[in-house]
């Protein structure tokens, strides 16, 4: 006799986005839910089957309008991709993504419009 067992998960992320000055003062500048790609879909599956090492190592922000869809494999309009350092200690189920932008690299208000976490293979 064999068994089988499926199963699907459906990942929906919360997203808060700060910009934190020198002197230490954070401001919170996005607060909304994510759509998680297929492309991420498979690296979460992948990764819970034991099937991938991949993980987490950059950032990339851009500044397209438009909506995004499950089959995006790349950002609108991507304008800097920077690596990310990685924090799990903030909860449960919860991690944080954080890199720095400095002036000079294109960090003016109203410029971003969307972002996307990407590993070393994608």
């Amino acid at each position: 006799m064999t068994y089988e067992i499926e199963q699907k998960t459906k990942i929906r992320g919360h997203v808060e986005a700060w910009k934190r000055y020198a002197n230490g003062t954070r401001i919170k500048v996005v607060d909304t839910y994510n759509l998680m790609t297929n492309n991420g879909a498979d690296l979460h599956r992948d990764l819970i089957a034991g099937l991938s090492s991949a993980k987490i190592t950059h950032a990339a922000l851009g500044n397209s309008t438009t909506s995004p869809t499950s089959g995006d494999t790349a950002l609108g309009a991507e304008i800097i991709r920077k690596a990310v350092t990685v924090d799990t200690s903030i909860g449960v189920g919860k991690v944080r993504f954080e890199w720095s932008i400095l002036k000079t690299e294109g960090n003016t208000p109203g410029t971003f419009s969307e972002v996307g976490l990407l590993t070393a293979t994608v």
